[in-house]
């Protein structure tokens, strides 16, 4: 557990001046009141106003102008944070309602591009704040059982999102054809597929991009496992095209996430004047 005392203010709980401090708990992060010896609970960070609380800031620690700034407007911070994640779902939503009629496919995919671009400037967002200091905590108590364990079930959702999104419709499409056998697969579908491609490789930093290699030769060896017990015509041309849509497929979704990296990289610069992949 660590604590940080953020300045001086009135407690809403006593009516009395005493020292804010921010007390971070199985990494959630929590307000009080400390009067000497005696403490205040006000309640968890993001249902605390604390520019309501706050008449004088001091320079603890490491505090830094920026981070000044970023308390006295923590509350509309997380608001417009909540609000960028909100109108990401919306779009998603909307998106797959308009998907039943062909003619909105330029729609969907426009509110599909608009919700891509939501969910990066949140996870920039995110990134930048100093609270928590622990980014990514669930993800990461996953990956503290095992890199392995980590891709594998990162695997999983990456398949479930990409069916669960087959149903989007786009203009834009990539066709795979590979003898009987074809497959069409709308632009936005790969784009909420790169997306979560993207938030699950945050965690593993440059290391992430073991997930972008892994992944697609994993769903290879899969396609391809059955052909060496099974020997049948019908179904080895099914694993060409499994393994051919595979490779085009990992191709585009890899570029696209390598496109939205790139923009939370660019809107951290922008912020910040300098942003880590």
């Amino acid at each position: 557990m660590t604590s940080r005392v953020l300045g001086k203010g009135v407690c809403p709980k006593c009516g009395n001046e005493g020292s804010l401090v921010l007390k971070e708990i199985s990494g959630k992060i929590y307000v009080y009141f400390k009067h000497g010896r005696k403490w205040c609970y006000i309640g968890p960070l993001s249902e605390v106003d604390l520019r309501e609380l706050i008449f004088t800031l001091e320079n603890y620690h490491s505090f830094t102008t920026k981070f000044k700034d970023f308390i006295i407007t923590y509350g509309v911070k997380s608001m417009s944070r909540a609000l960028m994640f909100i109108l990401g779902i919306s779009f998603i939503l909307v998106a797959y309602s308009l998907s039943v009629n062909p003619n909105f496919s330029g729609i969907v995919l426009a509110l599909t591009v608009l919700s891509t671009i939501a969910f990066p400037t949140l996870i920039a967002s995110y990134e930048l704040s100093p609270l928590p200091k622990v980014k990514y905590s669930h993800l990461r108590g996953i990956l503290s059982k095992g890199l392995h364990y980590y891709l594998s079930l990162a695997l999983i959702i990456i398949a479930l999102v990409f069916i669960a999104s087959f149903p989007l419709t786009s203009p834009y499409n990539v066709m795979i054809n590979v003898e009987n056998f074809s497959m069409k697969t709308s632009l936005s579908t790969l784009l909420l597929t790169s997306m979560i491609v993207v938030f699950l490789q945050r965690p593993l930093g440059q290391k992430g991009f073991t997930i972008y290699l892994i992944i697609p030769l994993t769903f290879m060896l899969l396609m391809f496992l059955p052909v060496i017990v099974v020997r049948d015509v019908w179904l080895w041309g099914f694993m060409k095209f499994a393994a051919l849509a595979t490779v085009i497929l990992s191709i585009v979704t890899i570029a696209i996430s390598l496109g939205i990296l790139l923009f939370i990289k660019v809107l951290k610069m922008l912020v910040v004047g300098e942003g880590k992949l």
